[in-house]
């Protein structure tokens, strides 16, 4: 390789730095718009999958709800301590926390789906 040659490999191949510098409007505005759209899309999932994980914990916490099994089987504790306006509030304030989140889940991924063109 001539020493003219050399010079223009390296003019070609130019770094990063000036690279980004000879970046065209185009460019940079394709890349602003990427990087702003990858941040708003993983967010919004996040929030998505924690209403989820949330709205999963919920029904976990309504099972156990019914669990009123006795620790051994001549113990009565629980039956001599239930409450029962207790248990029918606690299960319908859970029922009410689960069905909100039911509604926020299928707004977020049908939101998510008009916004990102993807589904969660």
């Amino acid at each position: 390789m001539a020493k003219d040659d050399a010079t223009v490999a390296v003019v070609e191949n130019n770094g990063l730095f000036i690279q980004s510098l000879k970046r065209n409007i185009k460019d940079i505005k394709d890349a602003r718009a990427t990087a702003i759209s990858d941040d708003a899309e993983m967010s919004y999932r996040r929030m998505v999958e924690d209403l989820i994980q949330k709205r999963k914990r919920l029904l976990m916490e309504r099972a156990e709800m019914l669990d009123m099994s006795p620790e051994t089987a001549h113990s009565l504790v629980l039956a001599k301590n239930f409450d029962g306006r207790q248990f029918s509030t606690q299960d319908l304030d859970l029922g009410v926390n689960i069905r909100t989140l039911d509604i926020q889940i299928d707004i977020g991924k049908t939101r998510y789906t008009e916004l990102f063109g993807k589904e969660i």
